[in-house]
This record gives structure tokens, C-alpha cells and sequence, in this order.
């Protein structure tokens, strides 16, 4: 029996001891102890205000962009000189909200797989879903939060197609609560959810209440199921029939059009791909694709042909892919390069022929579009920054950071990562759907930030402080000393000095590739001197500051 009664007591009580104010309440303990420098209570105040207890788990349930301000406050004092000098500057930061929901459907759905502790399993899944749907009916999380649950739930193939339905109605209640009473929602596409639960019902069958429960949904909000879209055998959406063939819907719901350029009267096989209410046909010779598509040669083999269904004595395929990026993609397949060279080249463009390549495995391609893109960080004196390499519009570095893990370019991962946080923890955090980072690398990019603070400031104290020796300007001996012996803000300090040093707000990597400007001949020396030895140790330890496993 699924406990929801209990679960909303045990969540309201976890709410509790998230609001804004208690985080606030929090950094001001911590700076209390770390004036003391006492490690053991910084630690402990952190344990017990924020990472929750009540789960059983040590899930933190503070919403990812409190949580992300309130470690960077910690380890920014930790590391702040004058600040409590046995301070610890290696805090972690907790497991975040999405961290929490993603282990949770992990667990759930292995659980439910193995056809053991089903109950336990729907109760967990029950909880998380109510715990989101409370957050966001106080407005503690945001909407792309909410929009991952929901989606994640009807997507991840859990067996118990009546526990899934249950839990996403409970969702869309909560959601469809707050909709109803507050304004600023509904930018949340409501419409959305309700279609996705009505093709739910209509793909496994829920018991008859449930359906019921749903088609209230669509009534209260006027809204209509649309035409199913053809499943893909490269997407979750594929039904398999009992024969193992591929079920696809007549061609009659869509409008369908053939492309003006790939569509070869004597081609062999068909390609379908949907966009809205269009489908867009492909007709194309197998051996441009099967040549160079290890995916691709293993779908169209005389082993899986009979699978697929037949229209017109040709073999048809149906895709999850864009037509536009489709035919990109077919471009350079046939006529043997890329549609734009490689100085500047525009990101959507290069991040769907990235996309494509990577997903059917065709090396030719993904080959050709990284061969200059990932040069020896050892061989540049400058650093480089990967959304600058792309022309106009410049990308946002997160788009740039997700392509790249998405399609695991491992050895410009350290740098993308890096200038994620350049860009500031609040573009990092970011909830829009078009630049938002998934769990894992959010998690990571997270705790680099922190991590990332605390190494700067170390470069920058060996940078600005330097040595001793005698400069020739009094005032740039005057304010190293000034530095040491007081408690001046270093940044006020270096200002007044040379501003060749000033610490911005960008990333120490680009601190240092700020040209020389009216420093001292002395501190012009050092400078050159030591800023290669920071640049050096920053780069290398790139790696380890977001947790990126060495390939070799």
C-alpha cells in the first residue's frame, strides 16, 4: 500500500528547513566558525543545516541554486586570507535536488526491473514526486526541475505502467494547483503534460480510473490528443510487435512531402522524418550510409531488413532526427565535406552533424569535424575558448559544454567545463530548457566552481604577492606589504597598485593572458616569469577540479 499520506508529512517537514532565510542563518554560523578556525564545526554546521536527514539517505533537498550560493560562500571565506588560516577548503558540494531525483529513478527502476520491492519502489517514486510538486507549489523550484521529473518518470520504462500514471497525475495535480492560482506559472506548458499522459494512456493501458483521471486533466484545460507520431527504432518511443517488427501508423495522420534534394527516384531505401505535423521522406542509396554507419550497417543488414515494414517495395525507417539536420548530415555523406569551413564555424550547424555522427557512429564525419578543434593545450601560449571558436551567434558556453559531453569529446571537456564557471554560477545554474546542463555535468561544473575558486585564489596570492625583492616602484612594494600586514581586501589593494594584476571576475586563465600594461620593470619580470607557471598548474589541474577520468 503506498504510504502518500505519510509522504506529504515527512516532505512538508523536509520543506521546512530549506526556505531561503535558514540558508542565510547557515552562512552565518559557518562564518562564525571559520573566524574561529575551527574545522570539526564547519563541517558539522554544514551536515546538520544543510544535507537532510529525515530521507535516510543524506539527500539534500535545497533547490541546486541556493545550494550552489551557499558553497560558495563557504569556500570562499574558507580560502579568504585573515579568514581562519586551519580552515578547510576542500568542502564538497552536497547532493543536489536533480542529483537526488536522477538516483532515485535509478533505483526505482531497478527495483521495479527485478520485480522486487515493487511497493517500496512506488513509494519512493510516490515521495519524489510529491516532494517536487510541493517544492514548486512554494516556488522553491523552478519549472525546468519539474518538467525533468515528469518526463524522466514517463520515459524511463518502468514496468508498472499503473504506478507511473499514478504518480505523473499526482504531479500534474500539484502542478495544475498552483496553475490555477498563481499567474507567474503559467509560462509552464501545462498543455504539454497533458498530452504526453494522454498518449501514455493510450500507448499502456492504465486501469480505467486512471484514464479517467487523465481525460479530466485535458477537459479542465481544453485540451485535444493530437495525432501519435511514428515510433523511431532509435528512440525509447519504438514498439516492438510480437513478430519484431516495428509497429508504424498510416501514412494518412501526416501530411507527408518529399525532400527536394534527397529524395533519389532510384534509391533503395526510405527514411522518414517528423517534424510537427510533417513528415518529410527520404529516399536514398543504402551503401552512402552503410559504408561509412557502423549503426547503420547493423540496422540495414539482411539480418534486420525483414523487421522493418515495406511501403512500395522499399524498406522505410522512421527517425527521431530533425529533417533539417537529417539532410545536413546527407549532404556530407554524399558530396564528401562539410557545408562550411573550418574557421569559425556555425555552432547549431557543427552541433548537429556532431550529434549525428556520434549517434550512428560515423567516424568519417565526427573525425573531420574535430580535427582542428582539439589542439595540444601544451602548444598554445594562449588559452582557448571554445565558444569563441564559433562564428555569430557566439553559443552559449553551457551549449557548448553539453555538446561535448553529450557526445563525449573527452579531451575538451577540461576547458569546457572551465568556461562554464568563468560565465558565473548564475548562467551555470541555469534553468532554461534551451542551456540547461543535465545532472551529472551540472553536478560536476558545480563543484569545480568551488573547487575552482580556492585554486584561484592560491595562483593569485603567489601572482600578487610575489617575492620580497625591491621594486623600483614604492607603491607597488608599498601595497605588497600592505597585503601581508593587513586586513585590506586584496582586490582594493591590487587596484591601487598595478593594474596589471587586478583580479577580475573572470577565470584566473584569462587573468593571466591580460597583456602587460603600466606595471613597474620589476613586477613586468615576475609577471612573465611566473604567470606561465600558474597558467601550467591551472591547466593540469583542470582535470581533477570537475572529475574528468583520464583516458589514458
Amino acid at each position: 500500500m503506498l504510504m502518500t499520506s505519510d509522504s506529504q508529512a515527512r516532505i512538508r517537514s523536509l520543506i521546512s528547513q530549506v526556505a531561503e532565510s535558514s540558508l542565510h542563518d547557515v552562512c552565518d554560523k559557518i562564518y562564525h566558525y571559520i573566524q574561529q578556525g575551527d574545522d570539526r564545526e564547519i563541517v558539522r554546521a554544514i551536515a546538520v543545516s544543510i544535507v537532510d536527514e529525515a530521507v535516510g539517505s543524506g539527500h539534500t533537498l535545497v533547490p541546486q541554486n541556493h545550494l550552489a550560493w551557499v558553497c560558495w560562500i563557504i569556500n570562499n571565506l574558507c580560502s579568504t586570507p585573515g579568514r581562519g588560516a586551519r580552515a578547510s577548503v576542500s568542502i564538497s558540494l552536497p547532493q543536489t535536488l536533480s542529483e537526488l531525483c536522477e538516483e532515485v529513478f535509478v533505483d526505482a527502476n531497478r527495483k521495479l526491473e527485478d520485480g522486487l520491492g515493487v511497493d517500496m519502489a512506488s513509494s519512493i517514486m510516490l515521495d519524489l514526486v510529491i516532494l517536487v510538486g510541493e517544492l514548486y507549489k512554494l516556488g522553491l523550484v523552478e519549472d525546468g526541475v519539474v518538467k525533468r521529473v515528469y518526463f524522466e518518470t514517463l520515459h524511463r520504462g518502468y514496468k508498472r505502467f499503473d504506478v507511473n500514471a499514478k504518480a505523473l497525475c499526482l504531479l500534474l495535480e500539484l502542478v495544475a494547483e498552483r496553475w490555477n492560482t498563481d499567474p507567474t506559472s503559467r509560462n509552464i506548458d501545462v498543455e504539454q503534460y497533458v498530452l504526453s499522459l494522454l498518449d501514455y494512456a493510450e500507448r499502456h493501458d492504465p486501469p480505467a480510473e486512471l484514464v479517467e483521471e487523465i481525460r479530466g486533466f485535458a477537459l479542465q484545460f481544453g485540451i485535444q490528443a493530437r495525432p501519435r507520431r511514428p515510433p523511431s527504432p532509435f528512440s525509447s518511443g519504438s514498439i516492438p510487435t510480437q513478430n519484431g517488427q516495428l509497429h508504424t501508423p498510416p501514412d494518412s495522420t501526416f501530411a507527408t512531402e518529399e525532400h527536394p534534394v534527397y529524395f533519389f527516384r532510384d534509391g533503395n531505401i526510405d527514411f522518414i522524418c517528423q517534424s510537427d505535423d510533417i513528415r518529410t521522406i527520404f529516399r536514398v542509396h543504402s551503401h552512402q550510409l552503410v559504408g561509412f554507419s557502423s549503426v547503420m550497417s547493423g540496422l540495414l543488414s539482411q539480418d534486420n531488413l525483414h523487421r522493418l515494414p515495406v511501403f512500395g517495395g522499399r524498406p522505410r525507417v522512421p527517425l527521431d532526427d530533425d529533417a533539417t539536420e537529417f539532410a545536413l548530415l546527407l549532404g556530407v555523406l554524399y558530396k564528401s565535406f562539410l557545408p562550411f569551413g573550418t574557421i569559425h564555424p556555425p555552432f547549431r550547424e557543427f552541433a548537429s552533424l556532431l550529434r549525428l555522427s556520434t549517434k550512428y557512429q560515423i567516424n568519417r564525419v565526427r573525425d573531420q569535424l574535430l580535427k582542428d578543434f582539439l589542439p595540444s593545450q601544451g602548444a598554445r601560449d594562449a588559452i582557448p575558448i571554445y565558444r569563441s571558436y564559433f562564428g555569430d551567434p557566439e553559443p552559449h558556453p553551457n551549449e557548448v559544454l553539453r555538446l561535448f559531453y553529450e557526445c563525449q569529446v573527452e579531451p575538451a571537456l577540461p576547458l569546457a567545463f572551465y568556461e562554464t564557471c568563468v560565465a558565473g554560477i548564475k548562467s551555470l545554474t541555469s534553468t532554461d530548457p534551451s542551456i540547461m546542463l543535465p545532472p551529472i555535468p551540472l553536478s560536476k561544473a558545480v563543484r569545480g566552481f568551488c573547487a575552482l575558486k580556492a585554486l584561484e585564489w592560491k595562483l593569485a596570492k603567489s601572482i600578487l604577492l610575489l617575492d620580497r625583492q625591491s621594486h623600483r616602484s614604492n607603491m607597488c612594494r608599498q601595497y605588497d606589504f600592505r597585503l601581508m600586514d593587513s586586513e585590506s581586501p586584496l582586490q582594493d589593494a591590487l587596484r591601487a597598485a598595478c593594474p596589471g594584476f587586478e583580479v577580475t571576475t573572470g577565470g584566473i586563465l584569462h587573468i593571466l593572458d591580460f597583456p602587460d600594461r603600466d606595471n613597474c620593470v620589476d613586477c613586468v619580470a615576475q609577471w612573465n616569469e611566473i604567470k606561465q607557471e600558474a597558467k601550467a598548474e591551472l591547466l593540469k589541474s583542470l582535470p581533477a577540479i570537475f572529475g574528468i577520468e583520464s583516458s589514458t
